[in-house]
């Protein structure tokens, strides 16, 4: 499928497709880098977590997307980023239905629609095969975007306002990162070791699913 690209320097005759797409893409960083920048100043509140059925019940009635979370008891990983990064992010958080599931509970049954999984099962539905794990699920119960692994508080940032300002309808999570290039997102260099699995049918490729590896302009 073809998908818009916007390149790091625009040169001659702009389309108004692209300059809008371009435009909506610099308002949704100018949005998350406000709030990540504010984090000093937030007052922080419990995180309220949803099961997964309730979660995604709550995505698709009120239009939203659902951050799925997968954590376990004794990850290291986990533990840093829900006491050390989630606090910093709960004003991007609270624009998502947060949704947390044990990745090692496999006698829990959870229904969605006529399917009946156990959570492991449900996250590795979602190509979330270790802990901890970020899926983004769009309220029509699609896969946007999903990554294994730690992520920083920028880099997590930037992963949920893809979902929860919508740029992830306009492009691809890799145009999304691009076309901030001159907002100095460059400067992130954590982002340049991070991998990203989009699922969006504006991200895929004929099987579904591609890695991003060393995001850069």
């Amino acid at each position: 499928m073809n998908h818009t690209k916007i390149s790091c320097i625009l040169t001659g005759a702009v389309s108004p497709k692209i300059f809008v797409v371009y435009f909506f893409f610099a308002w949704s960083f100018l949005l998350c880098f406000v709030v990540t920048n504010s984090f000093a100043d937030e007052s922080h509140r419990d995180i309220i977590w949803e099961d997964l059925d309730h979660g995604l019940l709550k995505g698709r009635e009120q239009l939203k997307v659902s951050l799925v979370y997968a954590q376990t008891k004794g990850c290291g990983p986990c533990s840093l980023i829900e006491t050390k990064v989630f606090p910093q992010l709960q004003s991007i958080m609270e624009q998502l239905v947060l949704v947390k599931i044990d990745f090692n509970d496999r006698l829990t049954r959870i229904r969605i629609g006529d399917t009946v999984n156990s959570p492991f099962e449900w996250a590795r539905s979602y190509n979330l095969y270790a802990t901890p794990g970020f899926a983004l699920i769009d309220s029509k119960g699609k896969n946007i975007l999903n990554h294994v692994g730690l992520l920083y508080t920028k880099t997590l940032g930037f992963f949920l306002a893809y979902g929860s300002t919508g740029a992830y309808r306009h492009g691809s999570f890799n145009e999304y990162l691009r076309s901030n290039v001159n907002s100095n997102f460059s400067k992130f260099n954590e982002i340049h070791s991070q991998e990203f699995k989009p699922i969006s049918g504006l991200a895929s490729t004929n099987d579904g699913i591609t890695r991003w590896k060393n995001v850069s302009c």
